[in-house]
């Protein structure tokens, strides 16, 4: 029979938490294009502690989900009913969140830099929770913030990944209780120079952004807020838009709101996002473009490896590059160039593990 369900502890300390906003206050639309890039050139004595922090060993905080992947490589995609044979089968952590905060981490090592990576989101108590902990420890992912749900399972996303072209089927399921807004507002936001939220529990999550925002316009603007919108989720995630400093949107996104280019869909959230907010829309195949906070576009084109290996986390980690280059005082358009070919190279790696070798090689390059 089931264990009954019991409350979540943290696995360690609970900080301080900033102001609480209500769940129906008004969108608080501040300029986002101040200080925006460029985070060491801040005023740290106006700033305050945040913008403290945010100078000198810049943190990154990403709320989502970490779930467990079981990743099994077929040479074609199975007919219904097939019995087919995996070539191999692997397990490994998985989630948008912890896959941008892994590839933070080895561009972070790789490069040479101060910039630190954490994780924020519900673990479960069991063997795979233990496992996923460990790993994302072993990358240098923090995550000793994260509410543990005894008796709660751990989510799973069973991956087919066809060897003969590289591309990923997904298949995931979770019980596990997301974050609550309560949770996070006991998190100490004076800590980060930048808080990247996914676009899921649109709620709670809308409920998260505008207090992090609320605290960030006390504290010298500081944390920056960023949001990933990959599912359109019956568009109910249009309404974190105005809350970020900066937006992901995904060709799927797009798609839902019937725009058949990056630049269409840029163009197209302008009027939905706060003055200054800095777009970025990934197209697979033919590159990524962006939006900047003065509302200069720009573009990268893509960077296919000479053979398709492994998308899986293509995305994720575009988004960790353009993450980890803005806080280093990256602008948008060398950002998105250097995002472009990591995400590039990443297609042609099995996995994570092999990105952090060419990281160095790969920032060399003329953008």
């Amino acid at each position: 029979s089931p264990r009954p369900a019991q409350q979540p502890h943290v696995m360690s300390g609970k900080g301080r938490a900033g102001p609480t906003p209500s769940s129906s206050s008004s969108p608080t639309l501040i300029d986002a294009s101040s200080d925006f890039c460029g985070l060491p050139h801040i005023d740290e004595e106006g700033g305050g502690a945040a913008a403290t922090a945010a100078a000198s060993s810049p943190r990154v905080l990403c709320v989502g989900l970490v779930c467990l992947d079981v990743v099994y490589e077929v040479d074609h995609y199975p007919l219904e009913d097939e019995d087919l044979y995996a070539t191999a089968a692997t397990k490994a952590k998985g989630g948008n969140a912890a896959n941008t905060l892994a590839v933070g981490c080895m561009l972070t090592r790789a490069l040479g830099s101060k910039v630190e990576f954490e994780f924020l989101g519900t673990i479960a108590d069991d063997m795979e929770a233990h496992f996923l902990r460990k790993t994302l420890q072993e990358y240098g992912v923090k995550c000793d913030q994260c509410p543990v749900h005894p008796g709660a399972s751990t989510p799973t996303s069973f991956v087919l990944r066809n060897t003969s072209n590289g591309l990923r089927t997904i298949v995931h399921h979770s019980s596990l209780p997301e974050l609550s807004f309560e949770e996070f507002s006991r998190v100490d936001l004076s800590q980060y120079a930048w808080v990247h939220f996914e676009g899921r529990n649109v709620d709670v999550t809308l409920q998260m952004m505008r207090h992090t925002r609320a605290f960030a316009a006390e504290h010298g603007g500081f944390p920056k807020v960023s949001v990933e919108l990959e599912k359109a989720r019956g568009g109910t995630v249009d309404v974190l838009l105005p809350e970020a400093n900066l937006a992901f949107l995904s060709k799927d996104y797009a798609r839902y709101h019937a725009c058949n280019s990056a630049v269409a869909m840029l163009q197209a959230m302008q009027a939905k996002a706060a003055p200054g907010t800095i777009l970025v829309c990934s197209w697979g195949e033919q590159g990524a473009d962006g939006v900047d906070a003065d509302g200069t576009f720009c573009h990268s084109d893509a960077h296919p490896p000479a053979q398709l290996v492994d998308t899986l986390g293509a995305g994720d980690t575009l988004n960790a590059v353009l993450i980890y280059s803005l806080v280093t005082g990256k602008s948008l358009s060398l950002a998105l160039k250097f995002a472009c070919r990591v995400a590039g190279a990443k297609c042609g790696l099995k996995g994570f593990d092999e990105i952090e070798a060419v990281l160095p090689a790969l920032s060399q390059l003329e953008m």
